[in-house]
């Protein structure tokens, strides 16, 4: 088969895939190769990304893992170059961005939505980090911004950068969320008296910390609504 040819066949394949997509608008029925075979064409006009997308998964495992990857590794798959690398890292951090600042904004009232985003926040992640969410006066998330990461699965809390943070966000509602590699969101100890020392220490600047999220691997608790938290009333 000539060069040519063989292009015309992926270009057939290629709309094939876009007029199944076009059909549902619905990557459920996708399998993972094909859902980043697709997102390929975009960075990968000329070439076959089928077979790179094969190696994507045999390296990362999963689609998750690879719009999560640092994009240094990204470039160690065979085709993948330093741009189409950065490519998929922007699509990452479009999808988080727009998820803050998009016309439906997450809110804590809408846990479905917004422990979804927390778990992709922290997909892949093999350290410990605590972030917090600055809250407006209807519980929306206006902004998060990382605090600190952990070091051998204990978290140090900057408790300076934290007051410089709320102070400057103007926002007097926060909550807090940090991630167990392990997998387990199950509350430990130090995180209950991380928290109350937290919560102790911003309400001297007027702020009030509402809650604090521990996300797992396919989880996400609350630990206000378990019982862990004084001031878990504001959502009755």
């Amino acid at each position: 088969m000539s060069e040519n040819q063989n292009e015309n066949v992926h270009s057939g394949h290629r709309q094939r895939m876009r007029d199944r997509f076009e059909k549902n608008m619905d990557l459920s029925l996708f399998a993972d190769h094909e859902v980043l075979e697709m997102m390929l064409y975009a960075y990968i006009p000329m070439k076959d990304t089928n077979e790179i997308a094969h190696d994507l998964l045999k390296k990362f495992l999963s689609v998750e893992n690879v719009l999560n990857a640092d994009p240094k590794e990204l470039e160690t798959v065979k085709g993948i170059s330093h741009r189409t690398a950065l490519s998929i890292a922007f699509m990452r951090q479009l999808y988080r961005t727009s998820a803050l600042r998009g016309g439906h904004k997450l809110t804590l009232a809408d846990r479905e939505r917004l422990y979804r985003y927390l778990l992709e926040l922290y997909l892949g992640e093999k350290e410990e980090k605590m972030n917090v969410l600055f809250l407006d006066a209807n519980l929306c998330v206006v902004s998060v911004e990382q605090l600190d990461r952990g070091l051998n699965d204990t978290l140090r809390v900057d408790m300076k950068q934290l007051a410089v943070s709320v102070l400057s966000s103007k926002c007097t509602t926060i909550v807090l969320v940090h991630n167990h590699p392990d997998g387990d969101p199950t509350p430990s100890r130090d995180d209950i008296t991380t928290t109350d020392r937290i919560k102790a220490f911003v309400k001297e600047f007027g702020i009030d910390l509402i809650d604090h999220f521990i996300v797992g691997r396919d989880s996400v608790v609350s630990m206000a609504d378990n019982g862990l938290f004084y001031h878990n009333d504001i959502f009755e």
